[in-house]
């Protein structure tokens, strides 16, 4: 799996094996931005809630799509690109940018994804 410049490598193989260990158990290495995921808002500042902090209530209910999809890259997702969004709806931003998986214009992103 890919991941941003400097971040830590997906290593995933066999830690234990039915065959030899009665049981399969995979061994996992990965960074917190690794796939797709949740930012925690700790990961932009010291002192702010990490994820495990955040009610659950917080990621269910009613969403909102902000389509991103044409921005140039790099494009910074500030308040005028949100302006449409209802107060009380979770943000799910559409940047299309999964269209370059696996090329070398994948770290080009926007800085939404």
């Amino acid at each position: 799996m890919p991941v941003y410049p400097g971040d830590p490598r997906v290593d995933i193989r066999p830690a234990l094996t039915a065959a030899e260990d009665g049981v399969n158990v995979l061994h996992l290495r990965l960074g917190s931005q690794s796939g797709t995921h949740v930012d925690a808002p700790s990961h932009i500042e010291d002192g702010l809630p990490a994820l495990d902090r955040l009610p659950l209530d917080r990621f269910d209910g009613p969403a909102h799509v902000v389509d991103l999809r044409g921005l140039p890259p790099r494009t910074a997702v500030g308040a005028d690109l949100l302006a449409d969004v209802p107060e009380d709806r979770i943000v799910l931003l559409a940047t299309g940018w999964s269209a370059h998986w696996g090329g070398d214009a994948y770290h080009d992103c926007n800085s939404a994804s």
